[in-house]
């Protein structure tokens, strides 16, 4: 059932739209038999991932959850059958203030005289140890609201989330040694367990519960495993072939490795004092949490499925800051970022990264400058799709380079791709996301930087896995798959997991013993066929899957159907044929750019088998 705007269906306000619990709760409401409006509430309702969800037919409110805007959160909630809310304390650490804002959330909702409100909450650890573990303040403010809505009568049920399993993605990773195995560390002793859940995946499928069988006073606990540390451990390892251990650390030593990765150290107590918690008096206390899985649309993926669905070259390669992580020589790395506060920055952080909030427009100039300063390398990237206008690209792209100029970088490495318009000779004039870029390229050339790379990316394996507007596999009605496009099915595309891969094209460059005044790699790991993505994609998914050519006119049809301006389909239409007719990298010899990288990087059938494509091929 997709979401409806028939007035007749129950209309559900989701706090947190954009992130993971909000945005997991919207998938698993899309996904019901049973139709629903949705309003989602997200700060800033024009970013790309709200925009998403607004094609998809949710309705996208700007709104800030704090309590100076108590006026505006109350009228958001008005009208809505039942409300889903969520706080983030790590967005500030402050428990007064996240009690707070999940008050008024709660009084909002009761005045909006909802059906049923579903809340967020986690258990009071003050209490249930009696008084031992005081400092797990994002447990006990959330436990703080929970009493709250019992005090003011609204009814609702608790959907406690269990510990994410993406955490081990980022902070909680498993830690590669010298010799080339993992280790998992923690506080807790190997045999503790811990619930945990796939939170963006899982989460919502118990909120979907709590709104269509629960009755209000429900507790429900989200997990899909419920693991010792050193079983979490042993089952990355035996998946994954990495020879892997856990290791239980002291209390001195883990706030020692907090305080490495840069963590203030009343946060390190909090997490000390909740591993240590969890180990002694449960995460979700003594509860029966049997009952909590019993009537879900779908089973929630185990620890073991969690593993097998996600890319672990995380752990040690996925970008350039990654792939220099892992070399043997010494760096130290300043990312640039717009928010330091969100938890992918913060990630970067804890590892010891000097991550820098800068939001890289022509008016903050002084400011773009300023973050160079003192850099030994530099690497830049430009984001067309973000505004889709080659003329702002262009702008941002060549301040970039001026910043890093003034910084004097012994080298550049820059983000570039091939002119459309030039290598087909003005036959194709509007791959804009391609000829902006280059005509930074060759302003690179001119500003007296003494090296400079174009590093050009091929097409991103993980397109593959858009979904909404741009997603590149559809479902047909008799449950096959296609990926369509203008080009002819043999014309071939440079194809690369840029997540996992690029930054090992970046890092060759940086290490390389000399510096050519310009250079250009073509960064992928094999080049294949339009026909043969899609047949190599059936058989590694055993679904049916087929490339389809489409003509210019179905192709340009079926993108404004989406809602895509047509300036935007007439440049997906020219990139796929100038790519067809002229090559992705024009003529280029691009088997050089393979040599010297620190490994090889992953192949399509590779990267098939480590996606996840449920989403996908559902």
């Amino acid at each position: 059932m997709t979401i409806t705007q028939d007035s007749s269906a129950p209309l559900v306000a989701v706090v947190g739209a954009t992130g993971t619990q909000g945005g997991s709760v919207i998938k698993a409401l899309s996904e019901s038999p049973k139709p629903y409006r949705i309003r989602g509430f997200t700060r800033d309702a024009s970013k790309p991932s709200a925009q998403a969800l607004a094609k998809q037919g949710v309705e996208m409110v700007s709104v800030t959850f704090s309590v100076d805007h108590k006026e505006h959160v109350h009228k958001v909630f008005e009208g809505a059958t039942y409300a889903f809310v969520v706080t983030n304390f790590w967005e500030h650490h402050s428990m007064d203030r996240e009690v707070a804002e999940g008050k008024m959330m709660i009084d909002a909702a009761k005045a909006a005289n909802v059906r049923l409100l579903v809340w967020s909450g986690l258990e009071n650890f003050s209490d249930i140890s009696g008084g031992k573990y005081t400092h797990v303040l994002h447990f006990d403010g959330k436990a703080k609201v929970t009493a709250y809505a019992k005090e003011v009568g609204i009814p609702f049920v608790n959907v406690e989330c269990g510990q994410y399993f993406a955490n081990f993605l980022t902070m909680a990773s498993p830690k590669k040694q010298e010799d080339g195995s993992f280790i998992l560390f923690s506080p807790a002793p190997p045999d503790a367990v811990t619930p945990l859940v796939d939170t963006a995946h899982d989460y919502g499928l118990f909120v979907q519960k709590a709104i269509e069988q629960s009755e209000p006073g429900t507790e429900i606990f989200a997990h899909g495993d419920v693991i010792s540390g050193a079983d979490l451990a042993r089952q990355w390892g035996e998946v994954l072939g990495k020879k892997t251990s856990y290791v239980q650390v002291s209390e001195d030593q883990f706030k020692q490795g907090m305080a490495k990765a840069g963590v203030p150290e009343p946060v390190a107590i909090e997490l000390l004092e909740m591993y240590l918690g969890i180990a002694e008096l449960g995460y979700f206390g003594k509860k029966d949490l049997g009952p909590s899985l019993e009537g879900l649309e779908r089973a929630p993926r185990t620890w073991v499925d969690f593993i097998k669905a996600n890319d672990w070259s995380k752990v040690n390669s996925v970008s350039v800051i990654n792939a220099l992580s892992e070399s043997p020589k010494p760096y130290r790395i300043r990312a640039f970022t717009r928010d330091a506060n969100k938890d992918a920055a913060k990630a970067l952080a804890n590892r010891g990264v000097e991550v820098v909030a800068v939001n890289f427009t022509v008016e903050n100039k002084e400011e773009a400058f300023k973050a160079f300063e003192g850099a030994t390398y530099a690497f830049v990237v430009t984001n067309f799709w973000e505004h889709m206008q080659q003329d702002k690209e262009i702008a941002e792209g060549k301040m970039l380079v001026d910043a890093a100029a003034h910084a004097k970088v012994k080298l550049l490495v820059w983000s570039g791709l091939e002119s459309m318009a030039k290598a087909s000779s003005g036959k194709y004039n509007n791959v804009f996301h391609f000829d902006g870029k280059a005509m930074v390229t060759e302003y690179a050339k001119t500003v007296g930087i003494p090296a400079v790379a174009d590093v050009q990316a091929g097409m991103y394996m993980e397109n593959y896995l858009g979904t909404g507007a741009f997603a590149l596999i559809k479902k047909q009605e008799d449950g096959s798959y296609t990926i369509s496009n203008p080009a002819d099915p043999e014309s071939t595309v440079p194809l690369i997991s840029t997540v996992c891969d690029y930054g090992l094209f970046v890092r060759k460059l940086i290490e390389a013993p000399n510096h050519e005044p310009f250079t250009s790699v073509y960064t992928h790991s094999e080049v294949l066929s339009q026909k043969e993505i899609a047949r190599q994609l059936a058989e590694g998914t055993g679904k049916d899957v087929t490339y389809h050519q489409v003509s210019e006119e179905d192709f340009k049809k079926s993108w404004a159907a989406m809602g895509l301006p047509e300036i935007v389909a007439q440049e997906l239409y020219e990139g796929y044929a100038s790519h067809s007719e002229f090559g992705y990298y024009g003529n280029n010899d691009i088997a050089p750019s393979l040599k010297g990288l620190a490994r090889t990087p992953r192949t399509w059938v590779e990267f098939i088998k480590v996606a996840d494509w449920g989403q996908i091929l559902n």
